[in-house]
């Protein structure tokens, strides 16, 4: 559990700063009901939440307190596989905005 939960608070500030990116520049829209909310009422409250997701994660590892029941195991494998597949996501919107559309420097 150590690992995936490890995995699991890198993907999340991975997305973090991906989603911030994408949306401080209009190049994405959040899907997330609750995040969309939280950054329309404060980026830096967006931040803060999704930060403290990561930072509860390595606590966790830190103090080795670590539960390892089979549903908590097979919940955080299923949170990797969404991440990886948003992160994938985010690849394709950074390379059209970058290669297929010239940047920042075009608009």
């Amino acid at each position: 559990m150590k690992y995936s939960f490890l995995s699991l608070a890198l993907l999340n500030i991975i997305d973090l700063d991906l989603t911030f990116i994408g949306l401080h520049f209009d190049l994405i829209e959040e899907n997330n009901p609750l995040m969309k909310f939280l950054y329309h009422q404060s980026p830096s409250l967006f931040l803060g939440v999704k930060l403290s997701f990561s930072i509860f994660l390595l606590l966790l590892v830190m103090t080795q307190r670590l539960p390892s029941t089979f549903l908590l195991k097979s919940l955080t494998l299923i949170a990797i596989s969404i991440y990886l597949v948003v992160l994938s996501l985010h690849s394709i919107w950074i390379y059209s905005f970058l290669f297929l559309t010239g940047g920042l420097f075009s608009r």
